[in-house]
């Protein structure tokens, strides 16, 4: 019986030297040192606690103004991409042109190949009904529209432009429509083709007859 008790008592004191060894061990794990990667468990536990963050992107557009007009009832050609002059008239590019290039208020003449028409449809001088492509002023014997949305073609360009009859007076104060015969003080309409820029003098412009 002796025996038996001295062996649980050496049983019993060995037990208790081992967990008091496990104890001082976790005592020197120094906090601030490195530390053993999580568990499993743990990385679950985190993505399950952790909310997701949607992130917002806004793109900034700048804006492009649009003609207050409807582009779609213009008479000629279809344009798009309207630019605005700063005197207010409106132009399109059609077809980019490669060869020289005109400067809005710089006095000359430009060969055209072109049409014009009043905002409702009425023609005032069409390019089918001439033999020979016009010579028209650019700089101040023309009507500031004109020389604005002429500014910068290049030979061979085609343009839409749209003028206000209030950017197509001229020296007397008329609009250029008037001047020829036309009442009306509506917007003018054109689709025209630089064909060259000129050194001479302009011609009269040709007038067709009214209604025409």
């Amino acid at each position: 019986m002796s025996n038996k008790k001295s062996i649980g008592f050496v049983l019993g004191g060995l037990i208790a030297f081992v967990v008091a060894g496990c104890d001082n061990d976790q005592s020197k794990i120094d906090p601030e040192g490195p530390q053993p990667p999580p568990s499993n468990e743990e990385v679950d536990s985190a993505k399950a606690t952790t909310p997701e963050t949607e992130v917002e992107v806004v793109e900034i557009v700048e804006a492009v103004p649009m003609p207050a007009f409807d582009v779609s009832t213009l008479p000629g050609v279809p344009a798009r991409d309207w630019s605005q002059t700063d005197g207010g008239s409106w132009f399109a590019t059609v077809m980019p042109g490669t060869g020289d290039e005109t400067v809005g208020n710089e006095t000359g003449a430009v060969t055209v190949r072109i049409s014009l028409w009043q905002e409702d449809g009425t023609p005032i001088f069409l390019s089918s009904e001439v033999v020979e492509d016009p010579v028209f002023p650019m700089g101040s014997d023309m009507f500031p529209g004109w020389n604005e949305t002429l500014a910068g073609m290049r030979v061979n360009e085609v343009r839409k432009i749209a003028i206000p009859f209030e950017q197509t007076r001229i020296l007397n104060g008329q609009g250029f429509v008037q001047t020829i015969g036309f009442d009306d003080e509506q917007m003018l309409i054109g689709d025209v083709k630089l064909v060259a820029v000129d050194a001479a003098e302009p011609e009269s412009i040709p007038q067709p007859a009214v209604g025409s």
